[in-house]
């Protein structure tokens, strides 16, 4: 997702909670979860209270069960954890709470979550929006500002680093679009150089 997709998306799902009748609406808090911590779907979904580092001081998640049922924590940014102490409030929670309930009791579903953001999708005008494309975008950027692959492959929780070079080839392939783009500047200048006008106003100079 380009950086202006990614405004849309987000200014479209907060319009979505507002409109929401539901008091503790939340397309725009998990939008912002599945951005800044990377998580797959599943881990997203099994997200308990116990698992949010804010409640110990602490800027990460905890990913109890990752794939291949193994554990990590997730750093996120002091400005995630300050959102999500905001959005659940001081209130004591049981530590197994889901962090996003379906309904009245339960977990948000893989099916509930993808249904979720593809409707932010639909009204965003970006269809093809599925949970998958949030985790690849935060690779692809947490890549960009450090080029730290291992990193990258910590916090996404990557047994392989040849599974994490798929961002740096994507951002090689942005280098090549933004070249590609200067190119094509430059040939559309240099076709103005080349009319006759110009080359006559050239020739009088001389």
């Amino acid at each position: 997702l380009s950086r202006e997709q990614l405004k849309i998306v987000f200014r479209t799902a907060a319009e979505i909670d507002a409109f929401s009748s539901h008091p503790s609406a939340d397309d725009e808090m998990t939008v912002a979860v599945l951005l800044g911590a990377g998580l797959r779907a599943s881990e997203f979904c099994s997200l308990q209270i116990r698992d949010l580092g804010i409640y110990g001081g602490k800027n990460q998640i905890d990913v109890r069960r990752g794939k291949g049922a193994k554990q990590r924590s997730v750093l996120i940014s002091k400005t995630l954890s300050k959102r999500l102490r905001n959005w659940l409030g001081d209130r004591p929670r049981p530590k197994k709470q889901p962090v996003f309930p379906s309904g009245r009791s339960g977990a948000l579903t893989y099916i509930g979550l993808y249904q979720r953001v593809k409707r932010i999708g639909r009204f965003a005008g970006l269809p093809d929006l599925h949970p998958h494309m949030f985790r690849h975008t935060f690779g692809t950027l947490l890549y960009h500002y450090k080029k730290d692959m291992f990193f990258v492959a910590e916090q996404l929780g990557h047994s392989k680093i040849d599974t994490t070079q798929i961002y740096a080839k994507t951002l090689t392939e942005s280098k090549l679009e933004q070249i590609d783009a200067l190119g094509a500047e430059l040939n559309n200048l240099l076709k103005r150089s080349n009319t006759k006008d110009y080359t006559s106003k050239l020739l009088r100079r001389r």
